[in-house]
This record gives structure tokens, C-alpha cells and sequence, in this order.
């Protein structure tokens, strides 16, 4: 029989959970919380660790696990703002990290790396600062205080499952031992949803769904890109190949390579997530099929403009329900004025490219981008495409790809016009 322990690991005040459950071997074990307000000076609880050190095993409150046939102690984990520059304060975030990432055992990574973020850039403000100003202009006049109160907190946890991540509320940062611009653009990826909260115009939260579906995850992973674009970074972090996931839901499920089933979701066949959305979607094949739907008129149709495509969500009603169908749907109608399925056509330039009966792989520096895939001109200037008036006359011929060298169907202008 065993028993579980909680050490305050430094604590100064508050006291210990206490567990009078004597387990069997092998029995599951609940972790309990801060449920005695342990604090360490200034420091904030973060989780338990099963080594004071913080090189065990995480657990965090009301996380599972089996016990074995000796007894278990689980250590109290600390964020602190220890050396950080101006205690880890700036205008829109306070920063803190755990405090296990400042020790040999885990590299002694922090406080230099975030100190990297908050340091001054060249035109004197900190570099986390200018990343909030390029995130608030692509949001241009949405006020993200609608969402969550400012100053954001901020914490570096230190997770030992070997990957990397993010969340909110709090915003909290999985970084590992990676270096500062991950955490940089893991904090884009997470704020930028905020923003989407806050905007309340169909990139996810609408009525009765508290996440932001597969549209708003698309959003996020195409922001986090453009932001290390912009900023010289590459396309190091959250680049995910997740246009190539749902691709690959064609492929019959014998097929190691097959998306279409991840063990609890069957998405279909290269199934229209244009024109539907599904929540809690992460970064599957719903999600796959948003980010090449956003590359599509980003890259294929010229709609460069970030802000536009932000602006052109479809809005939601006086019950926060979505109008329209779904909000991808609406932001093509309202850039392009064509109140036709774009799905169909969107899908056939991708299916010409990549056939539904070999494993999908998009070449190039930025695997989330399939396009372009055609040469499309218009008869009229680009802000009046798709409008009921115009006709675009499309003829089918071939051309060499000179991104991936594959032979493409490339869709141009004829000049005889056509009866649409």
C-alpha cells in the first residue's frame, strides 16, 4: 500500500495538501491542487514535479496517475520573476518563469532568454512590445481588452515531454530548451486568438462554442508564419504541414500515411471545412483545409492585405450566432463580392496537384503553403473579382510548376467570353 505526499519544495507560507488515501498498487491516483495557498515570497505556484529539481515527472491539479507499490512526493514548482528585467513587467505582460529553467539540470536557460524578449530593440522599445504592435495591427481598432484584462500574465513552464506548446488563460508558454523565438512566436499564436475573441466577428467563439473552431486555429498557425516572415525568423516554429494532414485524408485507411481517422475523429475524405467548421479542432485535418483555404487567398487570389482578411470575417448576430454559413465562406464573399461555393473550385486546383491516391507533402520553405497552383488573370482590377458582373473566363491548360516540378492544370483568361 502507498501513499502520496506534497512538499512546499521552499514554500514560506500557506500549507500542503494533505492525501489520507491509502492506495493499492497500480490504483489511479487524482493530484490535488494549491488547495492550502502555498506561496514562496513573491514566486507563484505552478504544478507539482515528482523531483524538487524539476527534472521529474509534471502533474497538475487534477491530473491522473498510477501508482506503484512505494510511496510518491510530489514537489510544489515555482514561477518567479527572479532577474528578469524590470521584474518580468512591460505595458501589455508581466513575465515570469519556472523556476527549474534557471538550473543546471535544465540548462540554465532562464532568466537570459526571456531578458532576450524583454531587451530593448533598436527603436528602443522591447522586442515583445513591437511583436504586440504587429499582432494589434493586423487586428486594426479591435480592442483585445473585450477578450482579457491587460497586463497579460506570462508564464515559462518548463514541460519535459520533449515537444513544445502554448495556452490561455493564463498564457502559458511550453518552450523547452528551445531558443527565444519560439516563445515569440508561441506568444503570436496565443494572443492573436485573444484578438479573435475580442473582434467577435466569426473566427470562433461563436454562440455556444468557447474556442476558436478550426477557422480561428487556421488564423493563428497562418499569423504565427507571417509574423516570423515578417520579422526575419523563418518558418522554424508551428509550421506544422497541416494543409498536407487533411490532403491526406483521401488515402484509404489501410494507408500508414491516412488522416482521415485520428482515433476519436473521422474527418472524411478531403471533406469541405470551407463551408463548416468543427471545434476543439487543433491542428487536424478541419484545421488543414482552413490554413490552405487562407494561403488560397492570400497567395492564389492576391489578397495580401492581412488586416483585410482579419476585417472580413462575416460578423455574428445579437446572439453572438454566426451569420452566414460559416466564417471562411464569409470573409471570401466579403473580399471578393462573389456570393458563389468557393470550395469547389479551390479543392480542384488541389486535387490536380495533389492526387487523392498518393501521400501529399507541400514542398518549399513553407509546408502550410500549397500555393499558387495557377496562373489566374482577370479582365478588371482585383477589388472588383467576383463580383456578379464580371465574368471570369477560365480555359484548362497545362503548366510546369517551377516551385515543386510537378505538371499542374493552370487556369487563364480566354478571350471569347463564356455564359456563366
Amino acid at each position: 500500500m502507498a501513499r502520496v505526499h506534497y512538499n512546499g519544495n521552499g514554500s514560506t507560507g500557506g500549507s500542503v495538501p494533505a492525501d489520507g488515501t491509502v492506495y493499492a498498487n497500480g490504483a489511479q491516483v487524482t493530484v490535488l491542487g494549491n488547495t492550502g495557498g502555498l506561496v514562496k515570497n513573491s514566486d507563484t505556484f505552478a504544478y507539482w514535479n515528482t523531483q524538487a529539481d524539476g527534472t521529474g515527472t509534471f502533474f497538475g491539479p487534477t491530473a491522473t496517475f498510477n501508482i506503484g507499490p512505494a510511496d510518491v512526493t510530489l514537489f510544489a514548482m515555482w514561477y518567479t520573476t527572479t532577474g528578469l528585467t524590470n521584474n518580468g513587467a512591460t505595458t501589455h505582460y508581466r513575465f515570469a518563469y519556472d523556476s527549474a529553467l534557471a538550473t543546471a539540470a535544465l540548462g540554465s536557460i532562464e532568466p537570459a532568454r526571456t531578458n532576450s524578449i524583454l531587451a530593448n530593440a533598436a527603436n528602443g522599445v522591447p522586442i515583445v512590445e513591437n511583436d504586440y504592435a504587429w499582432m494589434q495591427a493586423q487586428f486594426a481598432g479591435v480592442d483585445v481588452t473585450k477578450a482579457r484584462p491587460l497586463p497579460f500574465p506570462v508564464y515559462v513552464s518548463a514541460p519535459n515531454g520533449g515537444g513544445y506548446g502554448a495556452s490561455w488563460w493564463p498564457l502559458t508558454l511550453g518552450p523547452g530548451n528551445r531558443p527565444a523565438s519560439l516563445m515569440r512566436t508561441l506568444i503570436v499564436a496565443e494572443v492573436v486568438e485573444m484578438f479573435m475573441a475580442a473582434q467577435d466577428k466569426g473566427w470562433g467563439y461563436s454562440s455556444g462554442v468557447g474556442n476558436e473552431e478550426s477557422c480561428g486555429e487556421a488564423l493563428s498557425l497562418f499569423l504565427a508564419i507571417q509574423f516570423q516572415l515578417s520579422n526575419g525568423l523563418g518558418t522554424n516554429w508551428l509550421s506544422n504541414n497541416t494543409p498536407a494532414g487533411w490532403l491526406n485524408t483521401a488515402l484509404p485507411a489501410g494507408d500508414p500515411n491516412s488522416t482521415e481517422f485520428d482515433g476519436t475523429t473521422h474527418y472524411g475524405s478531403r471533406k469541405d471545412y470551407v463551408n463548416s467548421t468543427l471545434p476543439f479542432a487543433g491542428n487536424g485535418p478541419a484545421t488543414g483545409c482552413s490554413l490552405a483555404f487562407l494561403y488560397y487567398l492570400f497567395h492564389q487570389f492576391g489578397f495580401s492585405s492581412i488586416p483585410q482578411i482579419i476585417a472580413a470575417a462575416p460578423g455574428v448576430d445579437s446572439g453572438n450566432n454566426l451569420i452566414g454559413p460559416s466564417c471562411l465562406r464569409g470573409v471570401y464573399q466579403n473580399l471578393t463580392g462573389d456570393n458563389a461555393d468557393p470550395f469547389p473550385f479551390f479543392k480542384l486546383l488541389l486535387d490536380n496537384a495533389y492526387p487523392a491516391s498518393a501521400a501529399a507533402a507541400i514542398a518549399g520553405a513553407n509546408p502550410d503553403d500549397p500555393f499558387p497552383l495557377a496562373l489566374v488573370s482577370f479582365w478588371v482590377d482585383k477589388n472588383t473579382f467576383g463580383r456578379d458582373e464580371v465574368q471570369d473566363i477560365l480555359i484548362l491548360i497545362p503548366y510546369q510548376d517551377e516551385t515543386n516540378g510537378a505538371t499542374l492544370d493552370s487556369w487563364q483568361d480566354h478571350e471569347e467570353p463564356m455564359k456563366i
